[in-house]
């Protein structure tokens, strides 16, 4: 199985901006590098706003979107996928997250209503692969 490493402290800003956003879902960017053995080191994650302001949807605002890309390029790290959260569900991928993943993208989903559990999946085209998620 492969694995995103996470820093601790950025895995409870990320939770903590999943449990603000509530009720509805919270969402955001990950940046960092990919390791020769497939797995993902996070180094930042990036607050983006819902404009779909709803439980069971999110779509990230283009500004705040296009400032992370700002951002992580200046630091010399890439986007290498999002976080959102699950108020009321467990935190796996979706049918409407399936809809409108990209292949090779991380996605970080907290689940809400399991007291913040969270878990990380890669798209490789045609389904999503589970990654360990390891906080550093």
């Amino acid at each position: 199985m492969r694995r995103v490493v996470i820093p601790r402290e950025l895995l409870k800003r990320i939770i903590n901006h999943a449990r603000e956003e509530f009720p509805k879902e919270a969402c955001g960017l990950l940046a960092g590098w990919k390791e020769k053995n497939g797995g993902i080191v996070v180094k930042e994650a990036y607050r983006t706003k819902n404009i779909a302001d709803s439980p069971h949807r999110y779509e990230m605002e283009p500004r705040s979107m296009y400032e992370a890309f700002l951002d992580a390029d200046s630091k010399g790290i890439d986007i290498l996928g999002a976080y959102h959260s699950h108020p009321y569900g467990e935190p796996e991928p979706s049918a409407y997250d399936e809809e409108r993943t990209h292949p090779g993208f991380i996605y970080l989903i907290v689940g809400l209503e399991c007291g913040g559990k969270v878990r990380a999946f890669i798209w490789d085209g045609k389904n999503f692969e589970e990654m360990e998620v390891f906080i550093t």
